[in-house]
């Protein structure tokens, strides 16, 4: 019993540090197994204190900078690597070894780039004892920026300047996907990547301006090189989907027009109709337009390919007597000219796209050019809910739709919105094909 209690101690392991002690240029400190009661705090005393099992190294103060040599360089960089996504930036020496092993640079070498590491303070170091052995356990990074721009000198404050100018870029631009990209930026691991910071920004202000572009035609124009967006296009779409949708496809801009009603230029007019099951102008002949006459039906506008190809070849009922526009995801210049041109005579603008975040933004910029006079076809919540052929959505997607949600509470298509958060789930264009009950349910 522990003198002025009424408990009797039981005492359990625990790990102690010591403080820390000058050792010439370095500080240590060791850490100890003790015996300590669970109750009072008691430490339990002992005749012998035992030899710390481990010993943490600390510079007092900065002694000089790190030789720079390829080596060195690459352990900076597998530090920072390796310590990406943790609570704590420990890295495990023996993992560390393992990688840079591969890379020539032995147990030995590394421990003395580390030593530069230590008293430069970009690092602190643990050490294990086990007996009159003394082995590296791990490394905590204390300096990340300093061991950042060791890893690649001037890429850091290449990569802030580079944030800095994308960010001001896209101040003045409401057009949803600069609205994404800005909430992407403020991410680390992209922050970090000049290359895909400039090329998102240059996709989100290319989308603003509705042109269409060739892939090497737009990287040539934004990125300085016709082939730095294949670098990245793969994080690119990972990030934002599809950048054919985005006005950026592998040919030439092409516009889609089918069903029935005509089109005609200053010298020619074209009767739809005669042209099963569609047409396809440049932008030239976009451009040459005088007038969009739609029959009385209205017009019909559909985001994706293959949906618009099955409403042309009158598989989709509700389609069938429309004039039928592919507007190839957000719409681009030559696709809000037609509607404009269609607005003269007052017929209504259908609108049918995925049901998911990008669907509806789609969906309110098409109302938006149509004057509001556009009507969501199969985007509701019951099409969402019609049947089980549906896809998962995946946490960006869900931020999305949630910041998108948020912003506009009460616009067009909020429902269907509040729809998707629930259902966790999306709905292809395409998983409506093939099965004409299907339309008899959603109409």
């Amino acid at each position: 019993m522990s003198e002025g209690t009424e408990h009797t101690c039981r005492f359990r392991p625990r790990k102690k540090a010591g403080a820390w002690e000058a050792v010439g240029t370095v500080e240590q400190r060791g850490w100890r197994r003790v015996q300590v009661c669970g109750e009072c705090g008691r430490e339990r005393l002992v005749r012998l204190l035992r030899p710390p099992f481990l010993i943490e190294e600390r510079a007092a103060f900065p002694v000089s900078e790190p030789l720079s040599t390829e080596k060195s360089r690459y352990l900076a960089a597998r530090l920072l690597a390796l310590s990406e996504g943790r609570r704590q930036d420990v890295v495990s020496a023996r993992g560390l070894s393992g990688q840079v092993g591969k890379k020539g640079v032995t147990v030995t070498e590394m421990e003395g780039i580390l030593r530069g590491f230590l008293m430069a303070k970009y690092v602190e170091l643990r050490w294990s004892l086990a007996g009159e052995r003394k082995l590296l356990r791990s490394v905590v990074i204390v300096n990340h920026r300093a061991l950042a721009e060791h890893s690649a000198p001037g890429q850091l404050q290449k990569a802030e300047d580079t944030l800095s100018a994308a960010s001001t870029s896209l101040v003045s631009i409401g057009h949803p996907i600069a609205e994404q990209v800005r909430a992407l930026l403020s991410e680390k691991a992209i922050a970090k990547n000049p290359l895909l910071v400039t090329c998102l920004a240059a996709v989100a202000i290319h989308a603003s301006t509705g042109d269409v572009l060739a892939e090497r035609v737009f990287s040539a124009r934004f990125l300085g090189d016709s082939k730095a967006l294949s670098k990245v296009k793969t994080r690119v779409e990972d990030l934002l989907g599809p950048i054919e949708t985005l006005g950026i496809r592998e040919g030439a801009a092409v516009t889609l027009l089918g069903g029935t009603g005509a089109v005609a230029t200053e010298h020619a007019k074209i009767d739809l109709s005669s042209w099963s099951p569609f047409i396809g102008l440049s932008r030239e002949a976009s451009d040459s337009l005088r007038q969009v006459r739609p029959p009385d039906a209205g017009m019909f506008v559909v985001e994706n390919l293959a949906a618009f190809e099955a409403c042309c070849r009158g598989e989709v009922p509700p389609a069938v007597g429309k004039m039928i526009l592919w507007s190839a995801g957000y719409p681009g210049r030559a696709i809000k000219r037609i509607i404009e041109l269609a607005g003269a005579f007052r017929h209504p603008v259908w609108v049918w796209c995925d049901i998911d975040v990008d669907g509806v933004r789609i969906a309110r910029l098409l109302k938006e050019v149509a004057g509001g006079r556009a009507i969501a076809f199969a985007m509701s919540p019951a099409a969402l809910r019609i049947d089980s052929n549906t896809r998962p959505m995946t946490g960006r997607a869900i931020n999305a739709c949630r910041k998108t949600l948020e912003a506009d509470p009460g616009g067009f298509l909020s429902d269907t919105l509040g729809a998707l958060l629930d259902a966790r789930s999306w709905r292809e264009q395409e998983s409506l094909l093939g099965d004409a009950s299907l339309w008899e349910r959603i109409s």
